[in-house]
């Protein structure tokens, strides 16, 4: 066989990463299928915030009344939007979460390829479990914004692996995405004032870089060891 006619190793193998990328997306569907008639009841507390801001402009329960009960506020908030253009509450809630199901796909297979960039059918295989796995598909129509701040954390991450790897610095990917899933839990801020140093921030101190970061959005030099500083010593008076 001449060298015109071989075949080079690359367009011989299989686009594994699609593959399990698509696998995911239809044991997720499949999941939703099984599970369609559920729906958490802790659901309708937001959504009866997200509906009064829709209808009347207020972020209330009792309009007049100005009363705090949610701990999701970019959820709240996106679900009105939704609710806003004439969809129903349940359909508005389940359809942002069916959108952080396939953002939280896309994050883990981004994932795998830094983490085993050689091992195409494992990480197919990861993405694909993670589809097929039961609670991610309940979550999704239960209403409440797990899977949302799931896939906020799991973009996160890809940020902190990409530090790791060393193919750039504290982006938008990494940076920018604690604050939103913070907006969507509040009681996420707890975890950070009990002692636990950010994790984002301990990796740019163990592993720093002077590339620029694309997005324009990095943190100048010098700053993940200053940050870094500052929650210990924030986490250190909360805790005594």
């Amino acid at each position: 066989m001449s060298d015109s006619t071989k075949i080079a190793p690359r367009e011989k193998a299989l686009p594994w990463d699609a593959i399990g990328f698509v696998a995911g997306l239809v044991l997720f569907a499949l999941n939703l299928w099984r599970h369609r008639l559920f729906v958490h009841d802790d659901t309708f507390i937001s959504l009866r915030y997200a509906r009064n801001l829709a209808e009347h402009g207020e972020l209330v329960w009792n309009l007049g009344e100005r009363v705090e009960g949610y701990t999701n506020f970019l959820h709240v908030v996106a679900s009105a939007g939704l609710i806003r253009l004439g969809l129903d509450p349940v359909i508005a809630a389940q359809l942002l979460n069916v959108g952080a199901a396939v953002l939280l796909l896309a994050a883990a297979a981004w994932a795998a390829r830094l983490v085993a960039p050689e091992h195409a059918i494992a990480r197919a295989a990861a993405v694909a479990t993670l589809g097929a796995t039961p609670a991610v598909a309940v979550w999704t129509l239960g209403g409440l914004e797990a899977v949302t701040v799931a896939a906020l954390l799991a973009l996160g991450m890809v940020g902190v692996l990409k530090v790791v790897r060393g193919d750039g610095r504290l982006c938008l990917e990494s940076g920018g995405n604690s604050p939103a899933a913070f907006s969507e839990r509040f009681d996420l801020r707890l975890i950070r004032r009990r002692g636990q140093v950010s994790l984002v921030q301990l990796v740019a101190r163990a592993f720093p870089s002077r590339r620029p970061c694309a997005s324009g959005f990095g943190l100048r030099r010098g700053a993940p060891k200053a940050a870094s500083a500052r929650l210990q010593r924030r986490a250190a008076r909360s805790v005594f």
